[in-house]
This record gives structure tokens, sequence and C-alpha cells, in this order.
């Protein structure tokens, strides 16, 4: 049956947090016609942990299911499915940690755009652990850093089943560290839609591509790269991402910025010696399991 007509703004949210030190635990906002959360700019160290929007988004043109600005939060285990739009868009999000996140099948009534979005300075906000996959559309992109996007660092992430790029840059980024991911069955890897003079410091490195991606020299640092078909993956189709014994892609990196470890080398989101990991709601226990 077709979606009744909203009866309030395509742009209100359905939870909007303003003020500082709040926890949004556990909730679940379904089929919400815009934005389903957002932390305004005048928010600061909100914790959203275990949250399942679901649906949002579906009558606000271009509008993402959940918005964030502000400082210091920490956005956790959530689960983000079935946006029309993005699912995530960071806009002057400072000092934040975006985490074990689960983001899929966005961009479901979308001619393009990306599943997760960041713009502005992140002042060392960190995008890490997280799945984003299973896009919608021959342009839905997985990740765009927008124009001036700069001081991200973009980590340990697994990108799969895009049809457009694994990571847009949109414009003249800065000073972003994109380290140690893993993007598998995108239709790119990584793709610089300017190549304007003004990006700088930019470093990309330990990540396994396996799409070819330009990286002009001009504009960012490339290096310890996998790109090819075989990195050597346990079992990517049961979302296993460790490496094998013997894969092309142990040790042959450089020890990366969140390790301690000088012997840190392997490359991609998990290394050979590292127990798999889990995003989204699920792993923080909701939603409930259903009864027998």
């Amino acid at each position: 049956a077709p979606r009744p007509e909203p009866v309030r703004s395509h742009r209100r949210a359905a939870v909007s947090v303003s003020g500082v030190d709040h926890l949004i635990e556990k909730c679940l906002v379904e089929d919400w016609p815009g934005i389903g959360l957002e932390l305004l700019t005048n928010s600061a160290r909100i914790r959203v942990a275990g949250c399942l929007l679901d649906g949002c988004g579906w009558a606000a043109p271009r509008q993402p299911a959940l918005f964030a600005s502000g400082s210091a939060h920490v956005l956790e285990a959530n689960t983000i499915a079935n946006s029309r739009h993005a699912a995530m868009e960071c806009d002057e999000l400072w000092n934040a940690r975006v985490q074990r996140n689960d983001l899929h099948s966005s961009g479901r009534e979308a001619d393009g755009g990306a599943a997760l979005t960041l713009r502005g300075n992140g002042k060392g906000s960190m995008i890490r652990r997280n799945w984003i996959h299973d896009g919608h559309g021959p342009k839905w992109d997985a990740v765009a850093f927008g124009d001036g996007a700069m001081n991200w660092l973009f980590h340990r992430n697994i990108v799969w089943n895009h049809q457009g790029a694994a990571v847009r840059f949109l414009g003249a980024a800065q000073s972003c560290l994109i380290f140690n991911n893993s993007f598998w069955n995108n239709g790119a890897g990584l793709v610089w839609s300017s190549s304007s003079s003004s990006a700088q410091a930019m470093q990309v490195f330990n990540n396994i591509l396996c799409k070819s991606g330009t990286v002009p020299a001009e504009l960012a640092t490339a290096r310890h790269n996998f790109i090819g078909n075989q990195p050597g993956w346990r079992n990517p189709d049961a979302l296993d991402f460790r490496l094998e014994e013997d894969s092309p892609c142990r040790n042959v990196g450089e020890p990366p910025p969140d390790t301690d470890d000088p012997s840190a080398a392997d490359l991609g989101a998990m290394p050979w010696s590292e127990d798999d990991w889990l995003a989204g709601c699920e792993e923080a226990g909701w939603p409930p399991p259903a009864a027998p």
C-alpha cells in the first residue's frame, strides 16, 4: 500500500537533540518521513548507542536518516537501514567517535549521493569500524567527503556492494587520513571528482581497495594500498574479512596511528591476528530476539 501523506513537516526530525551529556539508547525510529535523529550544532557529549533507524526520509528530499553536528559525541553500534537517501551525514562534527555502526540499503529512491557524507571540519573525529554496504542505484557511493572537508580520520571500516565508489572526494579536502579500510565489490575504489590544487595533506595508506582508484599525487599521498581481486580474506561472503595467514596483505604496510604495536603492518580493516568484530544495533543487544 502507498505510504500516507505525513502530517508534519518533511524536514522535522523524529528526535532532535541539543544540550550536553544526554544518552539516546536502544531507540527505534521506523518509517519516519524526515530525518530520524539529528544532533544539533549546539549539542555536545551525546551518546547514541544501540538505536535502529529504519526507512527514514521517505518524504524528505535528500535528507539523511541521521544528521550529526556538535562536538564530542559517540555514535556507536547503531543500525541505519532502508533510508531513501543518505544513512548519515556529519557536518562540522568535532572530536566525535562514529564506530561499529551498520549502514545498509541506503539510497533506495535516490539518483545519486552517498550512504555517509562527511562535511566541514571534523577536528579529529574518527569514523572507524563501521559496516557500510548494499547501496542502491548506479550512482550511489558508500562515502563522500564534501568540498572543504578536513581533519577527518576514516579507518578500519568495511565497505561493500555499492555500484558507485567506495569513497568519493567531491572537492578540495584537506588533512584527512584514510587508512586500514577494506573495500570489496564496489564500482570503484577511490574517486576524486575534483583536481583542485587547494587539496592538501591527504594521506591514503594501508587500504585494501580491490578496485582501482585514481589518487592524484598533487592531492594526496598514497602508499601501501592493495589493488586486486585476491586480497586473501578468509570468507567475505560470510562477512569474515580477516586475513588468511598467507594473504598478500600481511606485513606489507606500516604501523597505523591507531596502534602502539610497531610490528602491526597488515593492510585492511581486520589484521590477521585480530578477532572478528560485528557492527550495528544487534551488537548492542537491540532489537530483542523474537518470541518463539
